[in-house]
């Protein structure tokens, strides 16, 4: 019935989120948010209303926290694809959903995407509101890139824009840990200093000409990003093993 109504709707190009929704290849993704954050809907096609979760920013998130060693791709549209091309993700998550009984890879990237997207929405919305932005003179408006940042009544940053946020998030990628029962989540070590990875992400914002939008394109923001992090984990690494 589903693939029939699909199908009857191609004389009229049906959006892949509705698609995706009628197939049900949308279901384990929003159980697992669900499961840390009761009662949550994500929005399963385009005529939804705005009292849901963003399908789409949420497979971009899990795309900026996916690791090498399950993406199996080192490159610059890799890093990128999260920013540039939000319905590439979720295109490809729907590819994994099928392909995930037959290709290991496949089941390893949509795995990864259903366990961490609650991790996920609840890291971008913490990085979003994050105390530590108050302490740096952001212009709200810039002059190419639209708006960095919203700030409420008491000039507290309460937004800041994805061309900033993503970068940073992507940095997390390196505290993507899978447990003994193969359950992947985001474990900070306890040196990790919030209010350093800001400090380092509006010093990059501002060597990007305080375009968020730049910055959101930029391989090298993304590369400096992942430095500091990067070098906490294996630096920690090296002392437990006793090297």
């Amino acid at each position: 019935m589903t693939e029939t109504a699909i199908a009857r709707n191609i004389a009229t190009p049906i959006k892949s989120l509705t698609e995706a929704g009628a197939r049900h290849q949308l279901d384990d993704l929003e159980k697992s948010i669900r499961r840390m954050m009761p009662g949550a809907k994500i929005r399963k096609a385009e005529s939804d209303d705005e009292d849901v979760i963003d399908t789409r920013r949420v497979l971009q998130l899990t795309r900026l926290l996916m690791p090498a060693s399950v993406s199996g791709n080192h490159s610059a549209a890799e890093k990128l694809r999260a920013y540039k091309n939000p319905e590439q993700c979720l295109t490809n998550f729907c590819s994994w959903h099928d392909e995930k009984k037959t290709d290991a890879a496949a089941r390893a990237k949509y795995d990864f995407t259903v366990q961490i997207a609650p991790h996920a929405l609840q890291e971008y919305q913490k990085w979003e509101t994050h105390s530590a932005w108050n302490g740096h003179q952001i212009w709200g408006e810039t002059k190419k890139g639209g708006r960095a940042v919203r700030r409420d009544a008491n000039n507290k940053v309460v937004w800041v824009s994805p061309g900033i946020i993503f970068p940073l998030m992507a940095a997390q990628s390196e505290f993507a840990v899978k447990d003994a029962g193969g359950q992947w989540s985001l474990k900070k070590p306890t040196r990790f200093r919030e209010e350093e990875m800001v400090l380092r992400t509006v010093n990059q914002f501002r060597a990007h000409n305080s375009d968020p939008m730049v910055m959101g394109r930029s391989e090298a923001a993304y590369d400096a990003l992942r430095i500091y992090p990067q070098t906490l984990v294996e630096v920690l690494r090296e002392l437990s093993s006793g090297k």
